[in-house]
């Protein structure tokens, strides 16, 4: 198993830690239109989801692969939620966490709907 494959999910979710450590002042100043956060946090995961059912694929190509995948995911993204709850200017805010899942959702089927492509072809 290359640990090289599992470099960018990881990248990815330490991005997304990082953003989400950051105190609620630093974007204060952003003016969006309402619910917009959901859509960033749908695509944020969606990306997680891609890269990490892209190397969870790779080393496994099983169904509860993917089930395993989302579930770990769908974790991450609770527990990221409860820790906004101690980030200033931050909440915790189950609506997040549901466009997370969406989001991981639908990067996780970019990802197998791509393989299952390459296979065809290959």
């Amino acid at each position: 198993m290359t640990v090289r494959r599992w470099v960018p999910p990881l990248a990815w979710a330490v991005f997304i830690l990082v953003l989400t450590s950051l105190p609620g002042v630093v974007f204060a100043g952003i003016r969006a239109p309402a619910n917009t956060d959901k859509l960033v946090h749908c695509t944020m995961y969606a990306i997680l989801g891609l890269l990490w059912a892209r190397a969870a694929i790779a080393a496994r190509p099983r169904g509860r692969t993917i089930i395993i995948v989302l579930l770990a995911i769908a974790l991450l993204a609770a527990l990221d939620e409860l820790h906004q709850h101690f980030i200033p200017g931050r909440t915790m805010d189950v609506r997040d966490w549901m466009a997370d899942t969406i989001g991981a959702s639908v990067g996780i089927m970019i990802a197998v709907f791509r393989r299952r492509g390459q296979e065809s072809t290959a």
